[in-house]
């Protein structure tokens, strides 16, 4: 019975080491199809702004922080279903469990239109092809003197020279 904290504290530091099992994606990165998506040649817009709530009744916004913008091929849903569950909305916590990808096509990664959200936290991206789109948003704050982080994804579509309007929350 003595030893029972001990043998508690190692299976339980031996299931915090456990090796994550790299996620084999079945889908492969199109890369001429995303890059034909990502061309500047459209007529949609996608804006709004991007928050937390903090559970002290506080907001955090995206001011100052990177906006991604990435074409929603049939790699990048993949990818967003083991990531968030789902790939309409999604919200992940620096404490969300790990998932890691076996590969990860560079091009995936260079693909995406970048923005800053503004002072209030507005952001705007233009010049969009007919088409879906992910949405991701990260943003960090101060929790006592600990840093928290989240990202936060949401699905949009345009089309037909729309402007849409999105709030990106969790």
């Amino acid at each position: 019975m003595k030893y029972l904290p001990f043998v508690l504290v190692v299976l339980l530091f031996a299931v915090a080491c456990k090796t994550i099992e790299p996620v084999v994606l079945k889908n492969k990165f199109n890369t001429s199809e995303a890059f034909s998506q990502m061309e500047p040649t459209g007529n949609n817009t996608i804006k709004g702004s991007a928050f937390v709530k903090l559970n002290n009744g506080g907001m955090v916004t995206c001011a100052g922080r990177e906006l991604q913008l990435l074409p929603a091929t049939a790699y990048a849903k993949e990818r967003m279903m083991y990531l968030y569950g789902n790939t309409n909305r999604g919200f992940r916590h620096n404490y969300s469990r790990a998932v890691k990808f076996n590969s990860t096509d560079e091009n995936y990664l260079r693909i995406s239109r970048i923005t800053v959200g503004d002072a209030q936290g507005y952001f705007e991206f233009e010049n969009l092809k007919d088409g879906e789109y992910f949405l991701l948003s990260a943003i960090s704050w101060m929790a006592g003197r600990s840093t928290e982080n989240c990202v936060i994804m949401q699905r949009v579509e345009v089309t037909g020279g729309e402007t849409k309007k999105v709030v990106l929350s969790q």
